[in-house]
């Protein structure tokens, strides 16, 4: 019973490893076979990328006491850990943002981001590579006792007064909403801003992070949350509770946070948790039915979203069915159902996308290995047609292809003098390129709005420096995108030059379409639009802080836009010129070869002899190496075709 999520995520990481493993057999071939040039290194680091340990992340978000930790200890049962992990009691669950994971280079053990930070102009993931910021708990994953109570510390409040409040972002300065408790003077505040748990959970050690947030209020005070984390989740479950259905918070939430990241999208489902409050005795299991098919309806109804979406859990019973090992129990509560929508959802959608990615990358690095494996086999033939023409007519046939080869000579002496050239202007485009697209510029730019932002106290001045900011940075990317086009045009021509004036068969170049991180941009630039308003309130009341890190966090995210593209640029670039270059260089090898066979035409005919068994053994050794080829992208293509859910666990 239980344990789908687990087994769902140990059968696709098995899927990765098996064509991460055909992956790594195709390289070490590679290098045998003498086809390892830069090009090719960089398409299996990036092969190897994609079938590489990935994250894959589930966000709950609820309201406070929605059972939110309760459904992450029921889902940590399902794994095998019987025993109730997060904090979950009445009045006293988590209070600060909770990422749970599992990496073996760390320890098992709980790192705690204080409150405090918040005043700082840093924003979350700067400060995750500050080490010292944070308080460290070690855990013992022996110790349930011992794991459970040290867990405690994401419940930790202390007393702080409303100016400090103010100043963290955790409550307005004109009394509006907050997400402390107030008491007298003082108020009561989380001791932690962020909490980041190391454990080796069976779900976790698969590669799966739960990212709990401890309450709807705090979606809005902390930006690189709502900006950030939630949108990079893979999956989101948003908990209502069954006896109050949609309240106007979750409402609110839903409209201005939740919905425009997945709303409809594979991995976003609604719970209705608490479904067992109806289980009182007095209604039968047909009418309770029936009531929770209504309120599933009411719910899809004010949400916009298919009904399907929709799920009546109990997270409380489901954990207890999973300790106990009550089947019944465990299907009555719903959370078998939510397991098998996660896996039947999440799953498929990331084996899809891995697989693409996998089979585009190989199919272009295969079609380069066979092409360039079938030009030499093509060379060796007219060098064994050669010399087997010598041994029949004598030396006038060495003297026809010594003539013929300082034709050659003559034609690749031209060919590298023109590469050259081709070189040049290629180098020039390149770093105009990676002017527009690198680092510096684009950071520049966020330093002089950070500047601006700083000298303006109005809302106005705000919205203006980074209005401004998102125009710059997508203007840089539309022009990055026509010297891309001008360059691609360029060498098409030159593609098509080699081919008729060389005999170079070069196939023709890919294109490269920025236009996507164009989109991505345009993304960030409405998320600035979406969220300002609702931090214009805060900036009147001057909590400028906030506003900084609001803006440095999307800044951050455009960093991440321009560096991704230019990350594809450069493989594009090297993509591009790799062709040509492997042919001239392959071109020259070629001519070596030829010049030393005139040599040895023109000699005895032992030397003949011995020469034409040397390339028959040559020839004999590339029609194997093809027919490897071959093989080892038909190996690949049956483990990409391979559905992970078919798939043995221990694979």
């Amino acid at each position: 019973m239980g344990g789908v999520l687990v087994r769902g995520t140990r059968r696709y990481s098995a899927w990765r490893f098996i064509v991460r493993r055909q992956v790594v057999e195709y390289a070490r071939w590679l290098e045998s076979a003498d086809l390892h040039d830069a090009e090719t290194h960089a398409r299996i680091d990036r092969l190897l990328a994609w079938t590489a340990d990935e994250k894959l992340t589930v966000a709950v978000v609820g309201e406070f006491s929605r059972g939110k930790s309760e459904l992450i200890n029921a889902l940590f049962a399902s794994g095998g850990y019987f025993k109730r992990l997060l904090p979950s009691f009445p009045g006293r669950s988590t209070m600060c943002p909770t990422e749970l994971q599992w990496d073996d280079a760390e320890p098992p053990c709980m790192r705690l981001l204080p409150i405090e930070t918040r005043s700082e102009d840093a924003t979350l993931s700067e400060l995750k590579q500050r080490p010292e910021a944070w308080r460290v708990v070690p855990l013992d994953p022996n110790d349930p006792d011992g794991l459970a109570e040290g867990l405690h510390h994401l419940t930790q409040t202390r007393r702080a007064s409303r100016s400090e409040a103010v100043s963290y972002g955790l409550v307005r300065a004109d009394g509006g909403d907050s997400i402390v408790g107030e008491h007298d003077e003082t108020l009561e505040i989380p001791c932690w801003r962020h909490a980041i748990v190391n454990f080796p959970h069976p779900l976790l050690a698969q590669g799966l992070v739960i990212f709990d947030t401890p309450g709807l209020n705090v979606i809005g005070t902390e930006p690189e949350l709502t900006l950030n984390l939630l949108p990079s989740a893979q999956a989101l479950l948003f908990l209502l509770s069954i006896d109050t259905g949609v309240t106007q918070t979750d409402l609110q939430a839903w409209r201005n946070h939740l919905a425009p990241l997945r709303a409809g999208e594979a991995g976003c489902l609604v719970l209705l948790n608490k479904v067992d409050t109806l289980w009182d005795g007095l209604r039968s299991d047909d009418e309770i039915y029936e009531h929770v098919c209504r309120l599933v309806g009411e719910v899809s109804d004010v949400l916009s979203i298919e009904p399907r979406r929709v799920l009546p859990i109990s997270a409380q019973k489901g954990l207890v069915a999973n300790i106990t090992g009550d089947a019944n129990l465990l299907a009555r509560s719903g959370l078998g159902a939510l397991e098998q929508a996660l896996v039947s959802e999440l799953i498929p959608a990331r084996h899809k996308i891995v697989r693409d990615a996998v089979r585009r990358e190989f199919d272009a690095l295969a079609t380069d290995a066979v092409n360039t494996l079938n030009k030499r086999l093509q060379l060796v033939r007219a060098q064994l047609d050669q010399l087997r023409a010598a041994k029949d007519e004598g030396r006038a046939a060495g003297l026809r292809a010594f003539a013929q080869a300082r034709r050659d000579k003559d034609e690749v002496t031209a060919n590298l003098a023109h590469f050259r050239q081709v070189r040049q202007y290629f180098s020039e485009y390149s770093n105009k390129l990676s002017a527009y697209l690198g680092p510096d510029a684009v950071y520049a730019e966020e330093k002089r709005t950070l500047a601006a932002m700083t000298q303006s106290y109005f809302t106005v001045g705000l919205r203006d420096a980074m209005a401004n900011y998102f125009d710059v940075v997508e203007s840089r990317m539309m022009t990055a995108s026509q010297v891309v086009d001008e360059l691609h045009a360029y060498m098409e021509r030159i593609y098509v030059k080699y081919e008729q004036e060389y005999q170079l068969r070069v196939g023709f170049p890919r294109p490269l379409s920025l236009v996507h991180w164009t989109r991505e941009l345009r993304s960030v630039s409405r998320m600035y639009e979406r969220h300002f308003d609702t931090l214009a309130t805060m900036v009147v009341n001057e909590q400028i802080t906030l506003t900084r890190k609001f803006f440095r966090t999307l800044a951050a995210k455009v960093r991440k836009i321009y560096s991704l593209a230019n990350y594809e640029s450069t493989n594009w670039l090297r993509a591009l010129i790799t062709p040509i270059e492997r042919q001239v260089k392959e071109r020259q090898s070629g001519l070596l070869a030829r010049l030393y066979d005139v040599k040895q035409m023109l000699g005895s005919s032992d030397a003949i002899e011995a020469r034409v068994d040397e390339l028959e053994a040559v020839e004999r050794g590339l029609e194997h190496d093809i027919l490897l080829a071959q093989r080892a992208a038909m190996r690949l293509e049956e483990a990409l075709e391979g559905t992970h859910d078919q798939l043995p666990e221990a694979a």
